[in-house]
């Protein structure tokens, strides 16, 4: 990765932890994960709540994917979550859909969501195309932070800290 690309990555890190304290209240510290998992070459960063659940942007340039969602590395709050969707009686993809909406977005991609389970931490997380590392300067930061903004809305009552 040039010095330029590697700018424009701690930029969009920096955009997102600042953007996500400001729209997401359960949103506490912030720590940028590098090389960590199945990618060597992932860019993540975790914003953690006050539970065992944090939301996470991972820039996969060796994917050509920014990945956005909820994770945790604990198998009962990966259970309570997905019981949380089945409750709703939803799938998936509707659920983070409706998440978008409470936030207060319209979901006009239709945005998937998977559940996967990736170097020992649960993931319910949605894969966006990255052209390249110029691209993460332009729609799709926001894109990005208006999926942090519905996950965080969908998984509410997971992640605020009663």
């Amino acid at each position: 990765m040039t010095d330029p690309e590697k700018e424009i990555v701690d930029a969009f890190r920096d955009w997102i932890a600042r953007t996500a304290r400001e729209k997401v209240p359960a949103v506490g510290t912030t720590r940028k994960v590098d090389g960590e998992g199945e990618y060597q070459d992932s860019l993540a960063l975790r914003l953690y709540t006050d539970t065992q659940l944090w939301l996470e942007v991972n820039i996969l340039p060796g994917e050509s994917i920014l990945r956005v969602g909820l994770a945790s590395d604990d198998r009962t709050m990966n259970e309570d979550a997905e019981q949380l969707i089945e409750d709703s009686k939803d799938p998936m993809d509707e659920f983070l859909e409706l998440g978008l909406a409470d936030a207060g977005y319209e979901d006009e991609e239709g945005h998937r969501m998977d559940h996967f389970r990736e170097s020992g931490i649960f993931y319910f997380a949605t894969s966006l195309p990255l052209p390249d590392i110029a691209s993460l300067q332009g729609e799709l930061r926001e894109q990005a932070m208006r999926l942090v903004e519905g996950y965080a809305t969908a998984f509410e009552e997971l992640i605020e800290d009663d």
